[in-house]
Order: structure tokens, then C-alpha cells, then sequence
């Protein structure tokens, strides 16, 4: 269904962390069964720190059921901008025009092409990336 390049794109685009990973897991079988699972893991902290892991056959269910494990854990995630971004995605994957640009519900910015927020970006200062 999706490349791995093209379903580690979208578990990029739909989780607000940094530290992420997005595997595809395909099986088959000598008597010719086969079977083909997405695998994504969302990290939201340095080692030691709960891991949110979900496999599904469908890659579009595998991000959002990992996101809302998260937030479900209490993480501050944006489920809305993760649900708009697998939205964004499997239209354009289905080849139909891509649904008109939302609003979101908690910061009240319209969502950028990948759905994102100002709910999604963290600001520079804010990083542990950031040194005076």
C-alpha cells in the first residue's frame, strides 16, 4: 500500500515528538499466504521513557491508534492535527481531492497542507535543541 519512505513520512507529519519509528513488516508463507503489517513506535522522551507502539494491517490506523495510545497516557499530543494529517494523506494516497482546510478546536489556527496547527510546532526557545 504505502512505501516505507511514504509511511515513515506520515508518522512523521502526524506526531508532535521528536523521536519516532515506522517500520513495514511484510510475511509470506511457501504455500503462498502472505500478510503485511505497518508497525509505527512514538518516543516522547530520552531512553528509560514509555514507548506508544501500534501495529495494524492498515498504515492509517497504525498512526492514529499510536497517537491516541499517547494521548491516552496523558501526553500532550494534538490528536486533531494527527487525525487531519492520516485524513490529508489517504485522500491524496485515494487519488480524490483533498478535504477544505479546517480550523483547529484548540489553539483556533487554520491547518497548514500536512494539517498542522499551532498546536504542532514547538517554538525554537522551547526545544532542548536551543542554545544561547
Amino acid at each position: 500500500m504505502l512505501t516505507s519512505v511514504q509511511f515513515s513520512q506520515l508518522a512523521q507529519a502526524a506526531w508532535s515528538g521528536t523521536t519516532f519509528f515506522a517500520s513495514i513488516v511484510s510475511y509470506r508463507s511457501a504455500t503462498g499466504y502472505a500478510a503485511t503489517s505497518y508497525r509505527v513506535s512514538y518516543h516522547p522522551g530520552e531512553a528509560g521513557s514509555p514507548c506508544f507502539q501500534e501495529e495494524r494491517p492498515c498504515p492509517f490506523a497504525a498512526v492514529l491508534a499510536a497517537v491516541q495510545a499517547a494521548a491516552a497516557a496523558g501526553l500532550v499530543v494534538c490528536v486533531s492535527t494527527a487525525g487531519a494529517v492520516v485524513a490529508q494523506a489517504e485522500y491524496l494516497f485515494a487519488g480524490a481531492p483533498a478535504p477544505t482546510a479546517v480550523v483547529c478546536a484548540t489553539c483556533g489556527e487554520g491547518r497548514d497542507l500536512l494539517g498542522g496547527c499551532g498546536c504542532s510546532y514547538v517554538p525554537v526557545s522551547a526545544s532542548r535543541y536551543f542554545h544561547e
